[in-house]
């Protein structure tokens, strides 16, 4: 299995990993947290307000066994 590092903006955490239906691509979302929005760390903002940022990439495609012939 092969695996992809990801440095994750300051002030956040990561909130979901979603593949891209029909592609290689993913795509990481960040939750920021710490963030500051008005002045306060996002997590303490109104609920209205919350502050997410996202990465996409594209993953090398898997190399494994192969599969069967029918």
């Amino acid at each position: 299995m092969k695996a992809r590092a990801l440095t994750a903006p300051s002030g956040s955490a990561l909130e979901a990993v979603i593949p891209i239906p029909g592609t290689r691509g993913v795509q990481a979302l960040f939750d920021m947290g710490a963030h500051p929005v008005g002045g306060a760390g996002c997590r303490d903002a109104s609920a209205s307000s919350p502050s997410f940022t996202d990465l996409v990439f594209t993953v090398d495609r898997a190399e494994g066994p192969t599969p069967p012939r029918r």
